[in-house]
């Protein structure tokens, strides 16, 4: 990935938001990513301390829930 430079874990996952200028920062330590499959949703991952706090454009990193 061209912001972390191969840095991600395999037990982590970058996302970004399709509305832009969004990224996690301090205070949204330890916060859900949820994603709708169906008629439900699933947790996907868990917001971690970023080595960079979130700006617009760039992605946010996640513990990947599936691997534990």
């Amino acid at each position: 990935n061209k912001y972390f430079r191969g840095r991600v874990r395999e037990n982590e996952m970058c996302t970004n938001s399709f509305h832009g200028g969004v990224g996690a920062c301090e205070r949204d330590y330890g916060g859900p990513l949820a994603c709708q499959n169906a008629d439900c949703w699933v947790l996907e991952g868990v917001i971690i301390p970023m080595r960079r706090c979130g700006h617009p454009g760039q992605p946010n990193i996640f513990i990947r829930v599936s691997v534990y």
